[in-house]
């Protein structure tokens, strides 16, 4: 039947040895090392993608530790600023509290001279009152005078005061 169609028994035996010595060949010279080079480069790419996802990685764990340092240093921040802002109130109390002393200091003082004031102010008022009272009387001891002359006599003493 294969005679049929144009081939002979010994010519397909023939080129079935022949390709089986070129499949060998070619898988030895030419297969062999395409394979090993792909291989290898498989292995690279391996490696790559491995090196790839240890950074990655790398990368997550920095990201991470520099999140939570930003937390730590926003955190320590709040902080600082919550004790700033407590010694300033503190120093505000402290400042409003010496001004309050040294008001009343001057308050004090105020009142203490008003008080020296006034006192000096009566003494001259009472030497006063006890001259025109001397005074009076001395008019008075001077001539006898009756009700209207004696208001009269206070009335310019008042207006005019002692000579």
């Amino acid at each position: 039947m294969l005679e049929m169609l144009g081939f002979h028994p010994s010519q397909l035996i023939i080129q079935i040895v022949a390709f089986a010595c070129l499949y060998f060949l070619l898988k030895k010279v030419l297969y062999g090392p395409i394979v090993r080079v792909l291989d290898e480069r498989a292995q690279r790419i391996g490696a790559d993608r491995d090196e790839a996802a240890a950074l990655r990685a790398a990368a997550a764990t920095t990201q991470a530790e520099l999140e939570q340092r930003l937390g730590n240093i926003e955190s320590e921040a709040r902080d600082r600023m919550q004790v700033a802002e407590r010694e300033a109130r503190a120093a505000r109390e402290q400042m409003l509290a010496e001004a309050r002393a040294e008001r009343e200091k001057l308050v004090a003082a105020g009142i203490a001279d008003l008080r020296r004031e006034r006192e000096k102010l009566l003494t001259e008022l009472r030497d006063l009152v006890a001259d025109l009272s001397m005074a009076a009387a001395a008019k008075i001891v001077e001539r006898e005078l009756d009700v209207n002359a004696h208001r009269a006599l206070i009335d310019d003493i008042v207006d005019h005061g002692v000579k």
